[in-house]
């Protein structure tokens, strides 16, 4: 019996440690600093434009490490304007990106592009990696099971490749948003959802973000 009481105990201290822990983490997060952050949303789509300013194809994927750190960006283009597509895998240090334009700049030219490995099919993300473009639309989970809305956009921080922020649409009010850490571990691939260690009362508190 004791030991039964004090395994729940433990229990519970624990849980409400990650609890602590995890509004800890929520309480030291600025949203006021994200005004410089990049949309995913303004990268995935654009033109990928070539050092000489020739355009090479269009941004079709960003590639997120287990750490959070973008890895690279997957470039598509129609080869001889055919309705084909052909993939390239950048590495991010080889990319810029242009936000009043919405087009990322490469450090390579177009005829050296021409000469990369392009593969006929999109390249599927390595174990402990993220594609980007499948967490926008996630639906975003609580502690207590409460849908919260979804991912409306991942920001990047500026001039560096670390996923800075989550962007969600809020399922409290219409057309409203707020924004959370960009913390890999909130997201659950197998449920496409971000499964978040809130309840729904502490996400109700948030501020609402202009976005």
């Amino acid at each position: 019996m004791k030991r039964t009481v004090l395994a729940t105990a433990t229990t519970l201290m624990l849980g409400m440690s990650g609890t602590v822990s995890a509004n800890s983490a929520l309480n030291d997060f600025d949203a006021d600093g994200l005004d410089d952050a990049w949309r995913s949303t303004a990268i995935l789509g654009g033109n990928a434009m070539s050092s000489n300013g020739d355009r090479v194809g269009s941004v079709q994927e960003m590639i997120l490490g287990e750490d959070g750190l973008v890895q690279s960006v997957v470039i598509t283009r129609s080869p001889d304007d055919s309705l084909d597509q052909e993939y390239l895998t950048v590495e991010w240090d080889n990319v810029d990106f242009e936000p009043y334009e919405g087009e990322v700049q490469l450090d390579f030219s177009k005829s050296a592009a021409a000469d990369r490995e392009w593969q006929e099919l999109p390249p599927i993300a390595d174990v402990g990696e993220w594609k980007v473009s499948r967490m926008i639309g996630m639906d975003v989970d609580s502690t207590d099971d409460v849908a919260e809305g979804e991912v409306e956009d991942v920001l990047i921080t500026a001039k560096a490749n670390d996923m800075t922020a989550f962007v969600i649409e809020s399922a409290f009010t219409d057309e409203n948003y707020y924004a959370l850490p960009g913390d890999p571990e909130y997201v659950d691939y197998e449920e496409n959802e971000l499964d978040l260690p809130f309840t729904a009362d502490t996400l109700k508190d948030l501020p609402d973000l202009a976005y």
